[in-house]
């Protein structure tokens, strides 16, 4: 199973309070990132590359499985 971005992020930093501390946003705006803007999140990559572990292709794979899992949910929430 690929990581999305809440799970990249957890995984990396422990939490997401952990993570928007570290990139100097507050909890609410990562928040946004994670369940509605996950490309919002890469404004903040020279932050996040701080993290020795952070993977800047790894990164962009969560962010798009994010984007994916996004559309699917719209897409399943439009079948009738």
């Amino acid at each position: 199973m690929e990581m999305n971005l809440k799970m990249y992020l957890q995984h990396h930093y422990g939490s997401l309070t952990a993570c928007a501390e570290a990139i100097e946003v507050s909890r609410g705006t990562l928040h946004n990132y994670v369940t509605k803007d996950p490309e919002g999140v890469l404004r903040h990559t020279s932050r996040l590359m701080k993290n020795e572990n952070i993977k800047p292709q790894d990164l962009i794979k969560a962010v798009l499985t994010t984007q994916n899992q996004h559309e699917q949910t719209r897409a399943g929430a439009h079948i009738t």
